[in-house]
């Protein structure tokens, strides 16, 4: 009979399955993880330690991005896989998210791991507030269709997204011919106005109710010389900490930030991204040293081939509803929900349309984040049961299937903005 039972790695799944074992009657042995920082330490009186074998023991691997590595380090160790569990989903229980230890979580974590894994929880008390179990998050995120909810008036209202894009330039130190935010459409880049900014993202954290990822981009973020201050104002919002997974920048190695907006991107804890692009990402050894000497967590992708996010084409004819509909489903990921100078668009090249002055725009291809109906608006245009905008037309657009297996060079170079059919 197995006397012990640990749960490995140390996330907010895990802390969440702990709670319902120990409910269910289960005791546990302890947590296991790689991370050192976390050995020796305890949550709720049950300690963390370094992955080890134990004959007599069962692990339970809660299912994320590194659950196969670890069920391999686990077999590497001794363990037969019989003695390993594999625990995927979330826990639906309100209750068990009522149970969490945070003052133990802040003692364990650093800051940054204790904001992230604070907000990942407070995530699920977020949907739980709302009735909303991990069965049905998904439609939430205007993945799947309304129609398969439950009860499609509870949920009308709520906005989750897998991610909001905050871009804060048009500027950029690259001119990639396939640049999926629409930047080489663009002849006259320029800054946003923080002000812009600021307010715009304020107004946003008020109508969404949750979103994983607030990611700031350009062109190049490390451009506009007032990131320091957009940081700390995003910071400062209380609902920030409520309704962000985390805040992430996204640059391409090319600019080593200020000191001024290191100490900013290292006090709220933002992350950055960096994607490497070789020669091109001419100062990211720079930019890793300084990240590194302000104890800024980040990663960098090595970036040799692109997904082919196809771009604007010719067309001058809008498409009918059944086709934008039918495209809706199967030729657009949506990945990246952008909020620029007071409009909210699906996604960065909806808002390039705009900024280099396609003709006819209409009022479907956006919502007005300062209307009084905005909530309600944005909920209706991210709905997968409603077309695609009309300048959705003018896009060969992206589907899943084409993001997954249609590749080229990353960031190839051109010369001057690409030229683009006006009137439509």
């Amino acid at each position: 009979m197995t006397k012990n039972i640990f749960i490995t790695p140390f996330n907010d799944k895990s802390i969440a399955l702990y709670h319902k074992l120990k409910i269910d009657g289960v005791s546990i042995a302890g947590f296991m993880d790689s991370d050192e920082h976390y050995w020796g330490k305890a949550y709720d009186g049950t300690f963390i330690f370094q992955r080890f074998y134990s004959y007599d023991s069962r692990v339970y691997v809660t299912e994320g991005f590194y659950s196969d590595q670890i069920v391999s380090e686990l077999i590497s160790k001794g363990y037969s896989i019989d003695q390993i569990s594999l625990i995927s989903g979330d826990i639906d229980d309100n209750y068990i998210y009522t149970l969490i230890v945070y003052s133990d979580i802040k003692k364990i974590c650093s800051k940054i791991k204790y904001n992230t894994l604070f907000r990942r929880l407070n995530k699920r008390k977020i949907l739980f507030k709302h009735g909303i179990t991990s069965s049905t998050a998904d439609e939430l995120y205007g993945l799947m269709s309304r129609e398969k909810w439950e009860d499609k008036n509870t949920h009308d209202n709520i906005i989750c997204m897998k991610e909001l894009v905050l871009p804060i330039t048009t500027k950029c130190s690259l001119r990639c011919e396939k640049c999926a935010a629409g930047m080489q459409y663009i002849s006259e880049p320029m800054d946003v106005d923080f002000n812009t900014v600021l307010d715009d993202f304020n107004r946003m954290i008020e109508l969404i109710d949750w979103t994983d990822r607030l990611s700031i981009i350009g062109g190049e973020p490390f451009l506009n010389r007032n990131l320091d201050i957009i940081l700390q104002n995003i910071n400062l919002n209380p609902l920030s900490k409520k309704k962000i997974g985390y805040v992430q920048i996204i640059t391409n190695g090319t600019i080593v930030p200020s000191d001024d907006i290191c100490k900013a991107i290292a006090d709220t804890g933002t992350l950055v991204f960096i994607s490497n692009y070789g020669r091109l990402s001419r100062s990211l050894d720079q930019l890793c040293n300084k990240l590194c000497a302000y104890g800024i967590t980040y990663a960098v992708s090595d970036k040799s081939m692109w997904s082919d996010c196809e771009q604007l084409n010719d067309n001058c004819i809008v498409q009918d509803t059944k086709t934008r509909l039918f495209r809706r489903h199967e030729d657009c990921c949506e990945r990246c929900h952008e909020v620029f100078r007071g409009k909210f668009y699906l996604c960065g090249l909806l808002k390039t349309m705009s900024l280099i002055g396609i003709t006819p725009y209409n009022k479907d291809n956006y919502v007005d984040i300062y209307d009084i109906k905005a909530k309600s608006n944005i909920a209706e245009y991210i709905s997968c049961n409603n077309p695609l905008p009309t300048a959705c037309s003018w896009c060969n657009g992206c589907s899943t299937d084409k993001w997954k297996k249609t590749e080229l060079e990353a960031a190839v170079q051109i010369n001057h903005p690409l030229s683009f059919v006006k009137e439509r």
